[in-house]
């Protein structure tokens, strides 16, 4: 079973514009769903794939995994309490959120009927977007904050970590909720008030 989630995540790298045309979704998401750590793994960094390619749109693919997985993603005790294989992959996913707000400009004429997709006017950023963004943030405190007895392997804790902080590199200052201001003299700041140093 390993073995073949395995290949079937090697088929979404190598090959991830033949997914939509074929019954590897399913398989993709039979794997999310499974009982067995590893096999989740690979259904996550299945979709990692195809959402890297942009087979698949991320907010899409948030939505529907929100509905399949057997933990709230929206809890950050559940996810901080899943298998370090399962955590890995789903932050590796979970970095992929940017590639929304480059890729789907020209999809604006496109409705939806589910609220948590659309964007926040006010920020311009997706539902989806920012809780995949609070996810990893939560997940990089609890790192920090943790003892290094709270994961079962200091190998699996410093990968986890690892791709915690890639995930969080691929997104925007304005989808890591920094506001950067211009300055009068054309240089910029993050936005907050900073004192003059003697």
């Amino acid at each position: 079973v390993v073995a073949a989630a395995a290949t079937i995540c090697d088929v979404c790298r190598d090959h991830p514009d033949t997914v939509g045309s074929t019954d590897l979704i399913g398989l993709v998401q039979k794997n999310v769903t499974s009982v067995l750590p590893e096999v989740v793994y690979f259904g996550l960094l299945s979709l990692h794939h195809l959402c890297l390619a942009g087979s698949l749109d991320f907010d899409v693919m948030m939505t529907v995994l929100k509905k399949r997985l057997s933990f709230d993603l929206g809890n950050v005790d559940d996810v901080w309490g899943l298998d370090d294989i399962v955590l890995e992959g789903l932050v590796m996913l979970l970095g992929n959120g940017e590639m929304v707000e480059g890729g789907n400009d020209d999809d604006d004429d496109e409705s939806s009927d589910d609220d948590e997709d659309e964007a926040d006017e006010d920020e311009g950023v997706s539902k989806q977007v920012a809780l995949a963004v609070d996810i990893l943030f939560n997940v990089a405190r609890r790192l920090r904050e943790s003892s290094a007895s709270t994961r079962s392997n200091k190998h699996e804790r410093q990968r986890v970590e690892v791709a915690v902080y890639q995930s969080l590199s691929n997104y925007s200052l304005t989808n890591l909720g920094v506001e950067i201001v211009t300055n009068n003299d054309g240089s910029a700041s993050n936005g907050k008030e900073t004192k003059d140093c003697p």
